[in-house]
């Protein structure tokens, strides 16, 4: 059935698009002429933030931020978001000490790694949107999170539909409607530019 399969093949569209603006959406309440954005982590955290890094990532700036995320909240990260090149930099510095774990997310993401730091337990995840963010600097990004302070809120959950019929041909669509929920956003670290990855 063609039609079946590219409905399924468009929701999977929508759902990317869906994780795409959860990293890198820019809020935008919208007006009769333009409609309604939510904001990503990327635009949501704005205590913990550096715009344009412009250094190399290091080992001991990863823990400062650790620090710094602890510092304004009194909460320890769980998991470090970056691109390709970011996690190998990361994994530059867990040499020989680290460790795999079974995980239950993993939502479009590869192996988790996890790093033993000062605040604790941290797991490294591989993200392909990451680096994706509309703006000067949209390489080198990093997003170090404490996942409990995050939601996603649907006000439609996505379905399709059967559009009415145009002539010798059936349409559809996808229609549904979320946002992303910061119920805490100085528990979190966002970085971009950083020059090594």
């Amino acid at each position: 059935n063609p039609k079946a399969y590219h409905m399924a093949k468009s929701m999977v569209h929508w759902k990317q698009k869906l994780e795409w603006s959860l990293v890198n959406g820019v809020a935008a309440a919208g007006d009769a002429s333009t409609a309604r954005e939510m904001g990503g982590i990327f635009d949501q955290v704005t205590t913990n933030k550096v715009a344009n890094a412009a250094t190399a990532f290091t080992e001991t700036l990863m823990n400062d931020y650790f620090a710094q995320v602890w510092a304004t909240s009194a909460k320890a990260p769980d998991a470090v978001y970056v691109g390709a090149d970011g996690k190998r930099v990361i994994s530059g510095f867990t040499a020989g000490s680290t460790k795999f774990t079974e995980s239950k997310d993993k939502r479009l993401i590869n192996t988790v790694d996890v790093y033993e730091s000062d605040f604790g337990v941290v797991k490294l995840f591989l993200h392909r949107f990451i680096n994706d963010v509309l703006a000067a600097g949209s390489t080198g990004n990093i997003m170090i999170l404490r996942e409990d302070t995050w939601a996603i809120a649907s006000l439609r959950e996505p379905n399709n539909f059967d559009a009415p019929k145009a002539g010798d041909y059936e349409k559809g669509a996808i229609l549904g409607e979320s946002t992303l929920e910061g119920l805490y956003e100085k528990a979190n670290f966002v970085g971009k530019g950083f020059t090594n990855f």
